[in-house]
């Protein structure tokens, strides 16, 4: 078991026009590693991580659209936490 600390970064959309922009963000969260040794140098992994980064939206996602509908509501926070559930399986030689 442990942590893990890192980074997130988007790319500029020139086509997007949302206004959205991820940018960089942090990440962290848990994870927990098992690692399996086969032989003396090949051995099987295994980990699961839950990343957690905050999101935040541009006001302008409150705003109707000419349909009448909204991205967020009028009440709606601007800021949002996410969590990403990550799996990973992998083979590892010893040299």
């Amino acid at each position: 078991m442990g942590a893990f600390g890192g980074l997130a970064v988007g790319p500029k959309q020139t086509q997007d026009t949302s206004q959205y922009a991820f940018g960089t963000k942090a990440v962290f969260g848990p994870e927990v590693m098992f690692r399996w040794y086969i032989k003396r140098t090949t051995c099987i992994t295994a980990d699961a991580r839950f990343a957690f980064w905050r999101l935040a939206y541009p006001l302008e996602f409150k705003d109707p659209a000419p349909d009448g509908t909204r991205v967020l509501g009028v009440n709606a926070s601007t800021t949002e936490w996410v969590v990403h559930p990550w799996i990973g399986l992998g083979v590892g030689w010893l040299f």
